[in-house]
C-alpha cells in the first residue's frame, strides 16, 4: 500500500499534446497527480501538457517521473499499474511505450547503467528490477520489510550498492544480500510519510521530502535530519530532483508548483507552475546533450534535427556514412567510418551557409536549420539501408564539439 499523494509487453500509442516538441536541456518534466497529466516546462517557461490517447495503462494515473539520460528525448513514467517511456517528437505527437503492466503503484524509479530500471512499488510494497532490454521484471529480495505496507519512495545508491526505502516515519537501506538497516526514524509523533528521495552527489547524502510535517531534509550520519528550508515553507512536498547545472534542489508541491532550494538550504523560490492546480508528484530536470535526432517519416523520408548546440559555436555540420562495419560509435573518425558519400558531402559544401544541414552558420536563423528540423525527402537514402550520422560544431577558437554517432535504417 502506498500513501503517496501522488505479462511484460510493448505498446506504442500516439499522444495528443499542446505544443509538444523536442526536449532541450533545462526543460522540466512535471507530473500533476490529480490532473493525471505530464507537463513539460521549457527553459523559457512555455508549458506543454501531454495527454495520452488511450491512457498510460493501468488506472492511467501517473505517479513518478525520471528523465532518461541514456536516450535524452524522453522520460520514464510510472504510475498505478504501469511503467513506460514517453518520447517527445520533432513534430506532432509524442509516443508512449508501455514497458510493463505487472506492477502495483510505481511511487519512485531509479536508473543504473543502460539497461536497468529499479521500481519502488507502493502498491505491492516491494522493489522491482526491470531489464529494459528484455522487459523482464524481477523482485529485489529483502530479509525483512520494516516499512510494512507503507513503502512510499525509493532510490538506488550505486556507489554504496544499496536501495534507500522511505515509508511511514522511517528510512531504511536494502543491500545486495537483502539485509535491511534503519538509517532514520521517528521524526514525527503523528503520521508522516517519505514522499520523495534524492541522492546529493556532492555529499553522498540523502535528501527526503516528508509529508505530514511539510519538511525537506538532509539525512545526516547517525539519523539526524537537517531542514533545507523552514518546515511548512513548501506545502505537501512530494517530488525532488537535482538541477545539476546549479546544484539546486527542485521540489514539487501543491497547485502545480515547483520550487528550487539552494544546496545549502534557504527560502524556496518558485521555479515553475503548470497552471493545473494539482499536486506535483514527479519532477525531472533535463540536461543539455548535444545530439542528432532523426525521425523516420516513411518511404525514405525523415526529419533531422540537431539539439542542444553550445551557444558559443559559430558553425556546425553533419556527416554521414554507409560504412557501418564497425560497432556503433567505434569508427576511426568522429566515431564512425567515413566512405565516399562522406567525402562527397563534405567537399560539396566547403563554406558554411545559413540553414544548410551539411555545413551551416551559427547562431541559427529563425525558420532555418537548425532552428527547425531538416525535412529530408524520399530518394536521398534508400529504404532499408543502414547508415551513420554524426554532428559537429566549432567555436571561435577552433574547438570541435561532436555528437554521439546515430545509426539509422529508414523504413518503407
Amino acid at each position: 500500500m502506498s500513501c503517496r499523494f501522488h505479462s511484460t509487453m510493448t505498446v506504442l500509442l500516439l499522444l495528443a499534446a499542446s505544443s509538444a516538441a523536442q526536449l532541450v536541456g533545462g526543460s522540466l518534466g512535471v507530473i500533476d497527480l490529480t490532473a493525471q497529466q505530464v507537463s513539460v516546462v521549457s527553459p523559457t517557461g512555455q508549458v506543454s501538457v501531454v495527454s495520452p490517447v488511450g491512457g498510460f495503462g493501468g488506472t492511467g494515473i501517473p505517479q513518478s517521473l525520471l528523465w532518461d539520460d541514456e536516450a535524452p528525448d524522453g522520460f520514464f513514467v510510472g504510475g498505478d499499474g504501469f511503467v513506460g517511456r514517453l518520447t517527445m517528437s520533432l513534430q506532432g505527437a509524442p509516443t508512449w511505450q508501455l514497458l510493463s503492466s505487472a506492477v502495483g503503484e510505481v511511487a519512485s524509479m531509479s536508473r543504473t547503467g543502460a539497461s536497468t530500471l529499479f521500481l519502488y512499488d507502493g502498491g505491492a510494497d516491494v522493489v522491482w528490477q526491470l531489464d529494459l532490454g528484455t522487459g523482464v521484471l524481477t523482485q529485489v529480495a529483502s530479509t525483512t520489510t520494516p516499512w510494512g505496507a507503507a513503502l512510499n519512495a525509493g532510490l538506488y545508491d550505486s556507489a554504496a550498492g544499496v536501495h534507500v526505502i522511505g515509508g511511514a516515519n522511517g528510512l531504511w537501506t536494502l543491500d545486495g544480500s537483502g539485509a535491511v538497516t534503519t538509517i532514520a526514524s521517528g521524526w514525527s509523533t503523528g503520521i508522516s510519510f517519505v514522499t520523495a528521495l534524492l541522492l546529493e552527489p556532492a555529499t553522498g547524502q540523502y535528501l527526503a521530502a516528508l509529508s505530514g510535517v511539510d519538511r525537506v531534509v538532509r539525512v545526516l550520519p547517525g539519523g539526524g535530519l537537517q531542514d533545507l528550508t523552514a518546515p511548512g515553507a513548501i506545502t505537501f512536498p512530494n517530488a525532488l530532483d537535482l538541477d545539476v547545472s546549479t546544484g539546486e534542489i527542485l521540489v514539487g508541491g501543491l497547485a502545480g508548483q515547483v520550487f528550487r532550494l539552494p544546496a545549502a538550504g534557504g527560502p524556496p523560490i518558485l521555479e515553475a507552475a503548470t497552471g493545473s492546480g494539482a499536486l506535483v508528484t514527479g519532477v525531472a530536470r533535463t540536461r543539455a546533450v548535444f545530439r542528432v535526432v532523426l525521425e523516420d517519416q516513411g518511404a525514405g523520408a525523415a526529419l533531422i534535427a540537431m539539439v542542444d548546440l553550445d551557444p558559443v559555436a559559430i558553425e556546425g555540420g553533419m556527416a554521414s556514412s554507409f560504412n557501418v562495419s564497425q560497432p556503433l560509435g567505434q569508427g576511426p573518425l568522429m566515431g564512425f567510418t567515413p566512405d565516399a558519400f562522406t567525402l562527397a558531402l563534405i567537399t560539396a559544401f566547403p563554406a558554411a551557409q545559413p540553414g544548410n544541414p551539411i555545413h551551416f552558420t551559427l547562431p541559427p536563423l529563425p525558420g532555418l536549420f537548425p532552428s527547425i528540423p531538416f525535412a529530408m525527402p524520399s530518394g536521398i537514402v534508400p529504404v532499408g539501408v543502414t547508415f551513420d550520422l554524426v554532428g559537429a560544431a566549432t567555436d571561435a577558437q577552433g574547438q570541435v564539439m561532436l555528437t554521439p554517432v546515430l545509426r539509422v535504417t529508414l523504413m518503407p
